[in-house]
């Protein structure tokens, strides 16, 4: 009851912290990505064509009035600075770590200045609130102390990502200001911090959506579900769900800040133009009528302030082009709509050479590509990670299957194959059963190991002192019979299952008990020893050989669980692949997340039908090896015709019936399947009636020859017998297994014909 609860509690738990972490960790990773298509979509302008609002600049870092800080430890004039002091520590076995002592940074405002112009960074007081992205710049070990320097020096280039606001003085940016933007001062350049947001949504979204997938297996473990397809067929549901709902809210209120900040940027930009005209004693009519701010128009303005205007206007073009690229792009055409946006006008009347240009900075625009050496070494993991569980897991389930599929028989009725049967587990009567080690339990097979922990801290170990398994030769036994077994190299699934722990030692220890409830799945082969009875032994290592004291029912959930368990991890190390391949080649869409997290379940429904082609395959080819042991078997029976035949002459001259059905025997013999049957029972008949003449004849009863003759066609009609039925029940499991659905289609595709029973 303790193991039931604690499965119930942990799979609880596996749902739970799966669901909600999953959730999270998924808008997390989306909401990163959102940041960076912001970031993407805000064009980069120059210091002098700055308008209120967010705002991109890559320039120089200057003083704003000579004004510098002292960085802490070197004194080096600095706009900004971070200082961490830290102490060694060493533990018991002398492994050396840093504990951070002093940790703060410092900045003041300063001035970002480009050929176009100087704007006020107002980094002083929205310190806390800017996301510092600087190079290490110093670092040194005294003694015990270790001090590091992050620094933003005088005439640095800078990327800033802020919001720019109107002051008395001009315009400013700042960081603190509520907008569409994460607020970052970079020392790294644009295209650097794009990459890290990138990366660090992709890594939360793929650790969201593997979390979401523990979630569904904890619920499928709640609800005992244990079939494959209905598995993935939630787990794709649940995704497929999740990702349009996170998608489609991604997108609305990505368009939604798109033409929010693109109407903002705007009307700033018509605001410029119309005080700019003003003072030249012009009015504005609208971006069709402008022309080219460098014509005779705007000979009253500076040769700045035209400059500026064109800027501007190719910069609000840039972002319209954007804006209108991304709303045309499918789905997002089919829902602007049902979400009330429409898309927006072009910019009229733009003069020749500005439409060269903003041809030519929308072509310079790269999408944002992860690169590196870890992306193409994380790819091929991923990969690796999906195909090794993904081949562990079908394993699990491939057993689980053939548990499912292979029916249980009495152990009267085992025959020759893979067989199956449940009952109590016994040894032969007299016969002592073991001790196992630690818990002195009279069992029938154990396996015992004693470990030491040895050293301490991190470089403890368990050192193994002792390990061994040992068995003896037991039985299944129900009401009809026993059936021997053999459990080396068996798989055993224990309900005992111990692990105790006492000082520096531990014990682990498995045991089969005697009188035990016995679910045993195996080979079932003639004991070489005893060729009247069969021995369940280890078979072909792709066939489960499977010992437990749990029921069916039990041992089937096992496998289907860890099968669910290792397939949820190569969803895992295929969906990583998926997206880190999406992200190589700039897909950072919503859809294309979509479509990467829906391939993984996708792919694992395809294996899943390769899983019942090869479930056929397995069956078919199962039933044939049956049918290649009889014909072997068949072969040696008949070889010892003819040694039977010259015995009759020498021995049973008198005895004509019987020498004609020898005779006989040779012309009947055949491998054909219908007319097996019929040469089995004329041999049956043939071989009783000769061992009733035998009974008359005292002289042929003591002869050697005639007794190991005997034997051997007695041990081969045996043989014959056990092959025959083992035959007839794996065909009889193959038709029923492709007749049945999905399996009937592959059946029907692929060729798969029924097989034909051997007659009575």
């Amino acid at each position: 009851m303790r193991k039931i609860l604690g499965h119930w509690a942990f799979a609880l738990v596996i749902l739970l912290a799966g669901s909600t972490g999953g959730w999270w960790l998924t808008g997390v990773g989306l909401g990163n990505i959102q940041d960076l298509r912001q970031l993407e979509r805000v064009p980069a302008s120059k210091v002098g064509a700055a308008l209120p609002g967010e705002i991109n600049l890559t320039a120089t870092a200057q003083p704003l009035n000579n004004k510098t800080l002292a960085s802490h430890h070197t004194k080096t004039p600095s706009l900004y600075y971070r200082f961490r002091h830290e102490v060694e520590k060493r533990d018991s076995e002398g492994r050396r770590s840093w504990s951070t002592r002093q940790d703060f940074d410092r900045a003041v405002d300063f001035l970002l200045v480009d050929e176009s112009g100087e704007i006020r960074i107002a980094s002083e007081g929205d310190i806390n609130a800017i996301d510092w992205s600087v190079a290490q710049s110093y670092q040194t070990v005294v003694g015990k102390n270790r001090y590091t320097e992050w620094r933003i020096e005088p005439y640095a280039d800078l990327f800033v990502f802020g919001k720019a606001v109107s002051a008395s003085d001009g315009l400013s940016v700042r960081f603190n200001q509520p907008g569409f933007y994460t607020p970052i001062i970079s020392t790294f350049g644009q295209y650097a911090e794009q990459q890290d947001m990138g990366s660090g949504g992709l890594f939360a979204l793929w650790g969201g959506l593997a979390l979401l997938g523990l979630g569904v297996l904890g619920a499928v473990y709640l609800l005992k579900v244990h079939r494959l397809l209905v598995y993935l067929s939630i787990l794709t549901g649940v995704l497929a769900l999740v990702l349009v709902h996170l998608a489609l809210s991604m997108m609305q209120q990505d368009i939604a800040n798109g033409v929010t900040r693109y109407q903002a940027h705007s009307q700033a930009a018509s605001k410029l133009i119309e005080q700019r005209l003003q003072s030249i004693n012009q009015t504005w009519t609208g971006w069709q009528n402008a022309g080219d701010f460098l014509d005779y128009r705007y000979q009253g303005l500076a040769y700045s302030e035209q400059q500026q205007l064109r800027e501007v206007r190719l910069t609000l073009a840039v972002s319209q082009q954007r804006l209108a690229k991304q709303m045309q792009a499918i789905p997002e055409r089919w829902l602007l709509p049902l979400w009330g946006f429409d898309m927006p006008a072009s910019l009229e009347g733009l003069p020749e050479a500005d439409q060269q240009d903003l041809a030519n900075r929308l072509q310079a625009i790269d999408a944002t590509k992860l690169t590196g050496g870890w992306l193409w070494a994380v790819i091929p993991v991923g990969l690796l990670l999906a195909l090794l569980f993904t081949w562990l897991g079908f394993r699990q389930v491939r057993y689980k299957r053939l548990i499912e599929n292979v029916p249980t028989s009495l152990t009267a009725g085992v025959s020759c194959g893979l067989a199956e049967v449940q009952g109590s587990l016994m040894i032969d009567d007299g016969k002592e059963p073991l001790r196992s080690p630690h818990t002195n339990s009279r069992c029938a097979w154990y396996y015992y190991k004693e470990e030491e922990r040895r050293g301490s801290g991190k470089n403890a170990k368990w050192v193994t002192l002792e390990e061994k398994t040992d068995y003896v030769t037991f039985y299944a036994e129900d009401e009809e019979g026993r059936l021997a077994i053999d459990a080396k190299d068996a798989e055993i699934i224990s309900r005992y299952d111990k692990v105790e722990r006492h000082g520096r030692m531990r014990y682990t220890e498995r045991t089969l008990r005697m009188s035990d409830p016995l679910y045993a799945i195996g080979q079932a082969d003639v004991d070489k020893q005893q060729t009247d009875r069969l021995l369940m032994v280890r078979g072909d290592k792709s066939e489960p050989f499977i010992l437990s004291n749990f029921p069916e029912a039990n041992v089937m959930l096992m496998k289907a669980r860890r099968g669910m368990f290792y397939l949820s991890l190569a969803f895992s190390g295929l969906l990583l692949a998926l997206l880190m391949t999406f992200a190589s080649s700039g897909g950072f869409a919503a859809t294309d997340f979509l479509m990467a997290a829906m391939a993984a379940p996708l792919y694992m429904l395809l294996v899943t039908l390769v899983l019942h082609y090869n479930d056929l395959i397995f069956l078919k080819r199962r039933a044939e090896r049956n049918w290649a042991n009889i014909q072997v078997s068949l072969k040696k029976r008949h070889n010892l015709i003819p040694n039977l035949e010259k015995l009759t002459k020498r021995y049973l001259t008198h005895e004509k019936d019987v020498m004609l059905k020898v005779a006989e025997l040779r012309k009947l013999y055949t491998q054909d399947k219908q007319a097996l049957g019929q040469y089995l029972a004329a041999e049956h008949a043939a071989g009783q009636q000769l061992n009733a003449v035998i009974e008359d004849y005292p002289e042929l009863k003591g002869n050697k020859v005639v007794a190991k003759l005997m034997k051997s066609l007695t041990r081969a009609e045996n043989e014959v017998a056990l092959f025959r039925s083992g035959y007839n029940d794996a065909v009889e499991i193959y038709n029923a297994r492709i007749a049945t659905v999905p399996d009937v289609f592959f059946a029907r595709a692929m060729g798969f014909s029924r097989l034909a029973y051997i007659a009575d």
